[in-house]
Formats: structure tokens, C-alpha cells, sequence
């Protein structure tokens, strides 16, 4: 690149992001698209034994889109990426539509393997070759294919890893479709089956792993673009894009042959690629992807900001995370990470260009800790139940006073939100639904256009949520306790229970058939304000050999305590909880969800979807009386 390009693009990012990250991020090398080369995009980075960098990406020539025609090409880089050699490609178009999406890894016996995709058709074949190559990327040998199945595949760039044991994992999404029969094939569908194809020999030979392949119509999920990473306690944590707000992940306890069910993460994202590696420095991993967390500003369904964070738990929780790129209007996605010795080197698509950038070891470490130390801390096992007597569920109602219909309500769930700072205490009870009705006729009961009725009364109003099929924006209303049904007579039992501590008294409760009730706190550590939301628990997972269990329960309710007491009863929200520790707890909030016709929205129905998860205290607790 020529100097004063480099001094211009690096004095855009002082600028843009201050001195201190001016000093530690520098851009080595940007390919800017042209009629000629339309599009650079998905490559990867590695250091050759002699010190020089190299670089091989997809440089397509046939146009702009994923099936135009593209070959693999490679430059190096002698000086630390201060200037570059001229472009040789290193893998000419042997495809019918182009190759693309670079791999590079290198085995711990150090030779190198290059991974790419070749594409024989638009949409119904597309697979994975890799070429090894003995003279640090100076030949490669003949291609040997990977994805053994046939049909389209997609496997990003920098996705092939090593296992400690040896194992080379490639994480794929299978996109075509079919019939329930099989024979029935649907070409590229966007629902992919998340697999995985394994070598224990270096890549020589390869094997599918044991993920059944379902038929179109079951794939309930928008799964695509997977990636691999090893945990310290050798299972393999998948993740992958999605179109539902997260990155979704899965794991496997046996090398990569069986996999749960994805689940969403705690990475909130667009439709995006994420890019997850173990640093070296500190074993912690880090994420490269665009944070739609908040922290940050973003703009759906845009791939930016670019950022990268750190987990000190294995992914379960990440810190605060750094910008790389801002521009609102940019696009900043499919990432490879290499570690140098000091610094962080990193290869993305930018919009139109394709960057390589370095980022220092020494403010990488500084600012990730920082991050690291801005996470919530963990809440504290609780001693004693949260709430010291429980309601007793299977007895507890609200009455009401009106002479012309003096409904009762059976008590579903407690919440008390307390405001240390304003010194405010309030207590809702949320109560069983019925459906919206006549009252009193001969026939006729039930509201032809029904909907779902759910009262929730504190000391001070009523909250009523009506859910019809379709949003018409009067789900929750709000008045004076005193114009509900001409104010309340509650008759709320209570019980001192037993607080269970391990799964040997959970499961003893469980088979003695004891009433289970469930505390969760959480908090606002800005505000200071506290909820405690408690249940009975009508459903409890228990898997009898590895003593593992997990509640999941609802409705209840889920406050919004960034906001005072006058705006708590509108902002309530109804939700299940999941918990499987005393730390740690997960939401599925009830909101309108599109209905699609194709592209088009058709409706919005109210249906428990986004997921929302955090610190908190959880306590069962067992009615022995």
C-alpha cells in the first residue's frame, strides 16, 4: 500500500476513536473493489515460518455476488505489514461458479492446510476442499474434499480448528432441502442444519459427524454460518448466526459427534457472523462480532458496530466489549483472528473493502479487563429463602367487592419491587387467565373475538393484560385499584417453607409430591432497585444420573427496574423463567411477534419470544406441612 494512503486511513482512525486506540489498532492493508475485482471478502491470515505475513482471501471477478466467479489469491507481507507483495493467486477458479471462504490452519505438526469452498452450481452444490502445502503456502497440493454429503454447504472463513487431542473439526451448514421422504430436494434453503466433519489423521480422511439431517418443514430455527471452539473442560460450544437477535450455540461432550439443541447465547446480534478463538495471552476467549447489547449504538438490521469482547466463563457471560468500527451505515463481517506474539492481527469485510489490521497485545489486554471487570458481579448464593414466607399457591386468591360481578382470582405469582432510595415497597399478584366472556347470559358465554384476560392488583391499581390473537395495541391497562371491580379482598396464605440445597433434597421433594415454590431476585446496581419474583413451580427438569435440574415456570411477572414507581405497573411484562443454578437466571418475554407472508409482514401475534437473561439469585423452596 502505498505510504501516504496508510498515513491517511490510520489518521481516519485517530481521529475517529481517539489517540489511545490510534496507537494500538493499526491498518496494514486495505483492498478497495473495482470494475476488475468487484469484490475482496473472506480471508484469512497466518505467520509463515521465515516471520513473513501472509494473507489469502476470495477475490472475485465475475461480478459481486456469492455464486459470481472468484478465485483464491495471496499476498505477503516481509515488514510487519507495513508494505505487501503484488497479488499472486494460489488458487485459480476450478469451480463451475468460483472457490472462496479461506481457511488457514496450522497443524501442530506445522505444516499448513488451506481450506476453501468450491461452488459447482448457484444453489445446489456447494463444498469444502483443503490443499496442503509443505513450503509455507509457496504450492499447495491437490485438493482433497471434506463435505462428504452431498448438497450446498456453507463454512466460513477461518473456521477450521484443531482439537488439543488432534482432531481437525469443520463446522458446516448444510442448506438444501427436502421432503419428508427424501427424494423430494429443495434447492438452497436458509434454514441450515448445522453439522460437523472431522479428520484424525491431519485431513487426509474425513468423517460426518452423527447430526440427523431433518426435512425442511421441521427446521423450526434460521441456522447458518457456524463456528467451533474448544472449552477448557473439553466440550466443544458451536455458535452460529441466526435471524432471532442472538448468536445461538450447542455443545458436544464426545469430539464433535452428537450436539444439543442450539439455544440462544448472551451475543446479541443481527444476522452476522461471530468469530470466536481462545486468546493466549490470558486463555480467555474473545468475540469478534457486532454487538447489539446496548452498550453501543447499532442500527438493525446493519452488521455494525464491530466489536470485540472477552468471557472468563467459557461464553457464558461477556464484558463489556471495544469498537473497532462504528460508521453506522457500514458493514463489518466475516472476521479471522491470528495471534502474533504481541499483537492481535485481524482480516474483515468493510463494506466495499477488505482490511487487514493489527491491534497491540499490551492495550488489548488493558481494555479487555476493563471489560471484563464492567460484568455484573456474581450474585450471592442466598442462605435463606429470598422472601421468608412463601405464598401458598394452591390457596390464595383475590376476591373483589362489586355487587354486579364479584369475580374471584386465583394468585398465579408474586412480585415486590423495592426502591432502597425512595424508600418504596410494592407487592403484585398476578393471577390466573381466563378467556374474555358475557357474563350471566343463557348461552352464548364467550366473546366470538376472544382473547386471553390476566389481572395482576397491587395496593395501589390493577393491571389487566388482554391478549388477542393479533396486536392491537391495547395489551396492558392500567387504573385505580378502586375501579376494578370496586376495589379487593384478598385472602393471600402464606407458609415458611423449606429451602432445598442441593439436587438430593430437590429430588426428594419432587418424588414426596411437596408443593415447590421459586424465588428469583434481580437487580439494577444503577438504581439500586431489587425484584423478587415468586412462583409455584409447575414444571421442574430433573435428569436422575448426572443430578442436574433446571425449573421453567410461568407466567410471571418481569419489571422493568430502570424506571420509578409511578411507571412500574405500565411497564410490567409477562414472561416464563428458566434457571438451572442459584445465579443465573432466563426470561422469554411475551410480545407482538411478526407473522410473515414470504417478505411481507401478514400480522403480529403475541407470542413468548425474546429472550432476556442475568445475574440473579434463585431459591426453591419445599412445603412440608
Amino acid at each position: 500500500m502505498h505510504r501516504a494512503m496508510r498515513t491517511i486511513l490510520v489518521s481516519a482512525v485517530f481521529l475517529a476513536l481517539g489517540n489511545d486506540f490510534a496507537a494500538a489498532m493499526e491498518i496494514l492493508l486495505v483492498l478497495k473493489a473495482n470494475k476488475e475485482v468487484p469484490r475482496i471478502s473472506e480471508g484469512d491470515l497466518v505467520e509463515l515460518t521465515d516471520g513473513r505475513l501472509a494473507v489469502v482471501y476470495s477475490r472475485f471477478t465475475g461480478g459481486a455476488g456469492d455464486e459470481s466467479a472468484a478465485d483464491l489469491a495471496m499476498q505477503t507481507s516481509a515488514d510487519g505489514g507495513r508494505t505487501w507483495s503484488p497479488v499472486r493467486i494460489l488458487v485459480p477458479n476450478e469451480g463451475k461458479r468460483n472457490v472462496m471462504s479461506v481457511s488457514l490452519l496450522r497443524l501442530k505438526s506445522g505444516e499448513l492446510l488451506l481450506f476453501y469452498l468450491r461452488k459447482d452450481s448457484e444453489a445446489t452444490s456447494c463444498n469444502l476442499y483443503v490443499r496442503r502445502s509443505r513450503d509455507e503456502l509457496a504450492t499447495v497440493g491437490e485438493p482433497t474434499r471434506v463435505t462428504l454429503l452431498e448438497g450446498y454447504h456453507v463454512v466460513n472463513n477461518d473456521r477450521v480448528v484443531q482439537l488439543s487431542t488432534g482432531r481437525l473439526i469443520v463446522p458446516a451448514a448444510l442448506h438444501t432441502g427436502f421432503d419428508a421422504s427424501g427424494k423430494q430436494v429443495t434447492p438452497f434453503v436458509y434454514q441450515g442444519v448445522p453439522i460437523v466433519y472431522f479428520s484424525d489423521d491431519e485431513g487426509r480422511t474425513w468423517k460426518k459427524d452423527e447430526t440427523p439431517i431433518p426435512p425442511t418443514n421441521q427446521r423450526k430455527l434460521t441456522l447458518q454460518e457456524p463456528g467451533v471452539v474448544e472449552l477448557t473442560d473439553g466440550r466443544l460450544w458451536m455458535f452460529m448466526r441466526t435471524e432471532h437477535g442472538f448468536q445461538y450455540g450447542c455443545y458436544s461432550t464426545d469430539g464433535g459427534q452428537h450436539w444439543s439443541e442450539p439455544q440462544p447465547t448472551a451475543l446479541a446480534s443481527p444476522c452476522s457472523p461471530a468469530t470466536v478463538e481462545r486468546c493466549p495471552w490470558s486463555g480467555q476467549l474473545v468475540c469478534v462480532w457486532n454487538d447489539y447489547r446496548g452498550d453501543h449504538p447499532f442500527t438493525p438490521p446493519n452488521r455494525t458496530p464491530l466489536c470485540l469482547a472477552t468471557s472468563g466463563d467459557e461464553g457464558r457471560a461477556w464484558g463489556k466489549s471495544v469498537v473497532l468500527e462504528s460508521d453506522p451505515k457500514g458493514s463489518f463481517c466475516y472476521t479471522s483472528m491470528t495471534w502474533g506474539k504481541d499483537r492481535l492481527y485481524l482480516t474483515y469485510s468493510s463494506s466495499n473493502d477488505w482490511k487487514v489490521v493489527s491491534i497491540a497485545k499490551d492495550w488489548l489486554a488493558s481494555r479487555l479487563a476493563a471489560g471484563q471487570a464492567s460484568l455484573p458481579k456474581p450474585a450471592e448464593v442466598p442462605q435463606e429463602p429470598l422472601i421468608a414466607e412463601a405464598v401458598d399457591y394452591g390457596r390464595s386468591f383475590i376476591n373483589t367487592k362489586a355487587r354486579w360481578n364479584s369475580p374471584r382470582f386465583w394468585v398465579e405469582s408474586r412480585l415486590r419491587i423495592s426502591d432502597p432510595a425512595a424508600k418504596t415497597t410494592r407487592e403484585y399478584f398476578q393471577c390466573g387467565l381466563c378467556k374474555s366472556e358475557y357474563t350471566f347470559p343463557a348461552r352464548g358465554m364467550f366473546h366470538p373475538d376472544n382473547y386471553d384476560f390476566l389481572p395482576v392488583f397491587s395496593q395501589v391499581d390493577c393491571v389487566v393484560f388482554r391478549r388477542h390473537l393479533t396486536d392491537r395495541g391495547k395489551y396492558l391497562e392500567v387504573k385505580p385499584i378502586a375501579q376494578a371491580w370496586e376495589g379487593t379482598a384478598p385472602v393471600v396464605r402464606h407458609f415458611r417453607g423449606r429451602m432445598l440445597r442441593n439436587v438430593e433434597e430437590i429430588s426428594k421433594a419432587m418424588t414426596a409430591g411437596k408443593q415447590l415454590v421459586g424465588q428469583t431476585e434481580i437487580r439494577d446496581e444503577k438504581s439500586g432497585r431489587v425484584a423478587v419474583i415468586e412462583f409455584p413451580i409447575k414444571t421442574i427438569n430433573w435428569h436422575r444420573d448426572t443430578g442436574q435440574w433446571q425449573v421453567d415456570t410461568g407466567p410471571v411477572l418481569l419489571p422493568d427496574l430502570t424506571v420509578p414507581a409511578d411507571q412500574w405497573s405500565s411497564k410490567l411484562r409477562l414472561a416464563f423463567v428458566a434457571f438451572n443454578a442459584p445465579d443465573w437466571a432466563e426470561f422469554l418475554i411475551d410480545e407482538p411477534t411478526p407473522i410473515r407472508d414470504g417478505e411481507k409482514e401478514a400480522a403480529k401475534v403475541f407470542h413468548y419470544i425474546r429472550q432476556f437473561a442475568c445475574p440473579a439469585r434463585n431459591v426453591l423452596v419445599a412445603q412440608d406441612e
